[in-house]
């Protein structure tokens, strides 16, 4: 580990920086945009701290944030230039001594397959010789007809770690074939249709359609019916359907009468741009599956060599695109499979120009441009959109075939069995429900048995993020908490009011395979005078596995909510999965961290959420060797008879300018991340938002920095924080502005909870601001 000092301010803007990557990521987002996130960072602003001690609170942390399932993803659409920095700032970090074994795994993988994606697409675009200088002096094979597989059996010989992934990078794109470049990082492309999962017939004209926005480009014949968009789903729609019926009603009139479920597939979520860019493809796809859901003889298909940007009028014209998102989508089609880029014809010149920056660089890769000024245009070129007349005896056969109740009487018994498997979409949760092993690595299984994630059987304390869906974060872990030499698994399990299983904590021995199940997270409802409350089941949230208490064997420590209120932190014994203590708190927790703050040499547990009888965001600290109580609380809010104050500390941040002006539903601290080479504890808070134009809420973060006193020394603002300000003053609610004195107000409300009432808490002499301020009484607890 480098000796390198690292400077506060240094610290303080990538302590930002790594906030801002967790908060873009919080968001529905695809595995492409979370890499490509987490590679800027790594490139951007980790890099030159790959050796410095500064370094090391942002790995255990940014490993976890690394897509699962590495070789499931495409890396379509990103520069190799990129991908070539990550990697070698991967290598770097391997190359250090600031990372444990399973960290050390877990990247080792994942530099690999950047290193062979990027020989992939070096190859893609024509840049042989880019690729042969990954290895050195090894000179390359010579480009032929049989490159890929002459470029195989290279990387067999001298990089073998590089060689499989390369066969997959083979495999997903079969390169000698057309693909669609949809996987991109921005949703510049189109997906092929999907199948309908039923058609109804309406009175009126052609409605009830849904669509689902994702960046699985290479499943077919799958129906989602859900919306992840930034906006409302009407918003998104409205002008692209209206402008498909335009184009229905004058190409088959007749399928405005049947209302067809199906799905447009694109790259969206936390993309590098903002504003919508998808109303072209819609209406083509919606144009183009209406005639297939309606089984017509003439059939349209989206090309999948084409992709396509622009947004649409209802009579079918297509209007530019933000100019601050086109360069990165022209950028994702040049460094894809697809051979020509569909665009607003207001912006041809403009996509030239870029499409010319990016052959200076790479003069092999050839990428076709057409404008398009209207929808029309675009279904007549049969470069966009292909057409073809299905055979009079095939549509007619396709025709009975698809009337179910011809199917019905004719094969009875087979479709009996098969019926709602063939008109309807078998859709799997990605959730992991069970788990299993193979000898060297535990594997959740979701309910079809498919393998989501593995977590090798080496101990460890570290505790994973399993990330299953938007919503559902649980975590798992693997440690010896017996004390026989083998990893255990232990790992959350979510309820299921549908079955009538609570939450619990699964414990699976590493020598014997046996499994133990603890539903044990109830409150028993020690809020006997909130009717709000319906259940005693808790979601579990986070899991940490530590021996906290130095007694020799590692316990379970597990936050666990009821709705978004209330919470309890549960310690567990792993081995019998049965309760050891609980504290009740009249909020929510939304994370968990050790650290040893008093110096006494144990870890305290350090929790971040907000106090729902005060609307204030708080920070618990809790000796873990007593956490047995009962949080503070006022009227229905109070657990039980009152607060036992066996809090190491109980903090509250005052609101902000922008908390009182347009404050957050409740304000709570989501983020809490030790910095032990500085001392420091990192806080990320919300208590402010804002309608956007779009009608989403923006909530607005605050960073603090806070010593291991629990004294305030730095604040910040997110970007959304000034979006939440300048959305204030445009109303004329005339905000302070956020300057020094409006930060030192902030920093001067931190407050304590003592056995006689709540008291100020000074500012931390290592903060600027400890000279500008009068200093206020410590306090005697």
């Amino acid at each position: 580990m480098s000796g390198e000092h690292i400077h506060l301010s240094d610290t303080l803007k990538l302590a930002e920086q790594f906030n801002a990557l967790q908060v873009r990521l919080h968001g529905p987002s695809t595995d492409i945009h979370r890499l490509t996130g987490i590679l800027l960072f790594l490139v951007d602003d980790l890099a030159h701290l790959t050796g410095a001690a500064g370094a090391r609170p942002y790995l255990e942390e940014l490993v976890g944030l690394f897509p699962e399932n590495e070789s499931r993803i495409p890396l379509d659409g990103l520069d190799p230039e990129l991908l070539k920095d990550g990697a070698n700032t991967l290598s770097r970090l391997l190359a250090s001594s600031l990372l444990d074994d399973p960290e050390r795994i877990r990247l080792s993988v994942w530099e690999h397959r950047l290193y062979a994606w990027t020989v992939f697409q070096f190859i893609r675009v024509g840049a042989q010789e880019r690729a042969g200088t990954l290895l050195g002096d090894i000179p390359p094979p010579t480009p032929s007809e049989s490159q890929w597989s002459e470029w195989l059996q290279h990387l067999q010989v001298h990089a073998p770690d590089w060689a499989a992934p390369f066969e997959t990078c083979i495999h997903f794109h079969k390169p000698t074939l057309p693909v669609a470049g949809s996987s991109c990082v921005v949703p510049v492309a189109i997906l092929s249709p999907h199948r309908t999962s039923r058609r109804t017939q309406t009175a009126g004209y052609c409605r009830g359609v849904r669509f689902v926005i994702t960046g699985l480009t290479h499943h077919r014949d799958v129906i989602s019916l859900h919306v992840r968009h930034g906006g409302s789903a009407e918003e998104l729609l409205k002008k692209p359907i209206r402008a498909a019926r335009t184009m229905l009603a004058d190409n088959a009139p007749s399928l405005l009468r049947y209302a067809g479920i199906g799905s447009i597939s694109m790259s969206d979520g936390q993309a590098a741009h903002a504003g919508h860019s998808a109303g072209l493809a819609i209406s083509l796809l919606y144009f183009c599956e209406m005639n297939r859901y309606c089984n017509q003889r003439r059939q349209y298909r989206i090309d999948p060599e084409c992709m396509m940007t622009g947004e649409v009028l209802e009579d079918g014209t297509v209007t530019p695109v933000a100019p601050d998102s086109l360069s990165p989508k022209v950028a994702a089609a040049f460094f894809s499979s697809t051979r020509l880029l569909v665009v607003p014809e207001s912006q041809v010149q403009y996509v030239r120009r870029e499409l010319g920056r990016l052959r200076s660089l790479y003069p092999d890769r050839h990428l076709q441009v057409r404008g398009v000024g209207s929808v029309q245009e675009a279904l007549a070129d049969r470069r966009i959109v292909r057409s073809r007349q299905i055979p009079l005896v095939i549509h007619s056969a396709m025709r009975i075939w698809r009337r179910k109740w011809l199917v019905a009487a004719v094969f009875a018994g087979l479709v009996l069995g098969s019926f709602g498997m063939w008109w309807s979409e078998n859709v799997i949760v990605p959730n992991v429900t069970h788990w299993a092993h193979d000898g060297s690595a535990y594997m959740g299984l979701n309910d079809a048995g498919q393998e989501l994630l593995r977590l090798p059987m080496t101990p460890s304390t570290r505790a994973y993020i399993v990330q299953t869906d938007q919503t559902m974060t649980p975590w798992a872990a693997v440690a010896d908490v017996d004390g026989d030499g083998f990893g255990d698994l232990i790992a959350l399990e979510f309820p299921d009011s549908n079955k009538g299983v609570p939450g619990g904590l699964v414990t699976m021995n590493g020598r014997t395979h046996d499994v133990t199940v603890c539903h044990c997270f109830t409150m028993d409802l020690p809020y006997p005078r909130d009717l709000t409350i319906i259940s005693d089941w808790m979601t579990p949230k986070s899991l940490l596995v530590e021996d906290l208490n130095q007694d020799g064997r590692a316990e379970a420590y597990v936050i666990a909510m009821h709705s978004f209120y209330p919470a309890v932190l549960m310690q567990l014994d792993p081995v019998s999965a049965r309760p050891l203590a609980t504290y009740h708190h009249p909020g929510a927790f939304y994370t968990l961290v050790s650290d040893d703050v008093d110096g006494d040499g144990y870890d305290e547990l350090l929790l971040g959420g907000t106090n729902n009888s005060m609307d204030r965001a708080i920070l618990a600290v809790l000796d873990p060797r007593r956490i047995e109580g009962m949080g503070p609380g006022e009227g229905e809010y109070q657990p039980g008879d009152g607060p036992t104050f066996n809090e190491d500390a109980y903090i509250r941040l005052p609101l902000s300018g922008m908390g009182r002006v347009l404050p957050n539903a409740f304000p709570f601290i989501r983020t809490v991340r030790r910095m032990s080479s500085d001392s420091l504890i990192f806080l990320s808070s919300l208590d402010a938002m804002a309608p956007r134009s779009d009608g989403v809420l923006e909530h607005g973060s605050l960073f603090t920095w806070i010593d291991y006193d629990l004294r305030p020394v730095a604040v910040g603002t997110s970007d959304q924080y000034d979006t939440v300000w300048n959305h204030a003053y445009q109303i004329g609610l005339d905000p302070r502005p956020i300057d020094n004195q409006w930060k030192m107000d902030f920093m001067s409300g931190f407050e304590r909870l003592t056995r006689d009432g709540w008291h100020a808490i000074p500012i931390s002499p290592r903060s600027k601001a400890w000279s500008l301020v009068p200093v206020l009484p410590e306090s005697d607890e």
